[in-house]
């Protein structure tokens, strides 16, 4: 633990000091060169700033200072993400720029505007970010499973209650779900950020929280964050809710379809109370449709043959470009509606909530409307 956070301290610190001695260029092409002492406390800084956030829980036990290191690091991060990115754009821009013979003697212009155009677009990006997470979308597909009568289904995941802002919506969640009169509810994981202790006011989450509405009840299944030490307590919130946890087993709705609630492949921090998919499945009537939930999409083809409809969440859709690049790239779907070769169908949410950073950008914070036929 310590030589692992050792380890990411040092590499944040040379991300950070790349960053800072990038922006140093610019400030001494149009004002004065910094002290090189600036950018080494800066950097000191921005990388404890990452890594005290991280592990707050591990190094604290004050819920005060675990709460400020939680904000920095939120906010933070994003900030330097996007900073890294641009400014690393910047440099490319300058080496082809040294391609050019005719721009060489402008090179020191071109490489500190272009620092100063990165600066104030990762700043840019930061802010549309923080605010485009802070808005609820509906997101809504027609799924046909052979249903006898329709049937609507409000999918919802990754909630992330602890993180930054995580409980700031949920009055608002549910408002809306309960405006679009579900037959069902599926919490599809990641109700939980890990920590429960995160949680700002326990009582006014399951007080609202209760409060979700829907003709056959509200399902959930547990994420690979709802895990570690707190899990006992997670649960319990979760039937103070009102919500059926399934883990590993099913329920029949309505006598027209079999609902199925896998446990997390990878729980972060506990073992994986999960079954081989034949053996959950084995007692699940086979007279009517099947609807899995299971957090992360990664098994699908596990239920090739053995199930109607897939629904998950835990990619996010990569939450904020680049990141979807690399979800698109990991999983068969790894968000939206997906129909696969056998016929089996999967519909992947990018999920309520954020995780680390409250941001998104190229994806939404969602409510997925499933209109069973």
């Amino acid at each position: 633990m310590l030589f692992a956070s050792a380890l990411i301290l040092l590499g944040m610190f040379g991300v950070s000091l790349y960053i800072f001695s990038r922006i140093s260029k610019a400030v001494e092409y149009f004002y004065k060169k910094p002290h090189y002492s600036i950018n080494v406390t800066l950097s000191l800084i921005s990388s404890l700033v990452i890594v005290l956030g991280f592990f707050r829980s591990m190094v604290f036990e004050s819920e005060a200072i675990k709460s400020v290191l939680k904000a920095m690091f939120a906010y933070w991060l994003g900030i330097f993400m996007y900073l890294f990115i641009f400014v690393l754009l910047a440099d490319i821009i300058y080496l082809f720029v040294l391609l050019f013979k005719k721009l060489k003697s402008k090179r020191q212009l071109i490489r500190a505007v272009s620092i100063l155009c990165a600066v104030i677009l990762a700043l840019s990006a930061s802010v549309y970010g923080f605010y485009h997470a802070s808005v609820i979308n509906i997101k809504s597909y027609d799924v046909d499973i052979n249903l006898n009568s329709n049937m609507k289904v409000v999918l919802i995941s990754d909630l992330h209650l602890g993180a930054q802002n995580s409980e700031d919506r949920l009055i608002e969640m549910v408002e809306t779900i309960n405006s679009q009169n579900p037959d069902i509810v599926c919490i599809c994981g990641d109700i939980f950020d890990n920590d429960y202790s995160a949680l700002e006011n326990e009582t006014k989450a399951i007080d609202t929280l209760s409060k979700i509405k829907s003709k056959f009840g509200v399902y959930a299944v547990l994420g690979n964050h709802d895990a570690g030490q707190s899990v006992g307590q997670m649960k319990s919130f979760v039937s103070s809710c009102g919500f059926n946890l399934l883990e590993e087993n099913f329920i029949v709705i309505d006598n027209r379809l079999s609902l199925v609630g896998r446990a997390d492949m990878s729980p972060i921090g506990t073992n994986s109370q999960r079954l081989k998919t034949e053996e959950t499945l084995r007692q699940v009537p086979d007279n009517m449709p099947v609807i899995v939930m299971d957090h992360n999409p990664r098994a699908v083809l596990e239920y090739k043959n053995k199930a109607n409809l897939v629904m998950s969440g835990h990619t996010h859709k990569g939450q904020c470009f680049p990141g979807g690049v690399l979800t698109n790239m990991m999983y068969e779907v790894d968000y939206g509606y997906g129909l696969l070769d056998s016929g089996l169908q999967i519909v992947v949410t990018s999920g309520f909530g954020t995780w680390g950073m409250p941001m998104r950008i190229g994806t939404d914070s969602e409510i997925v409307c499933i209109n069973l036929k």
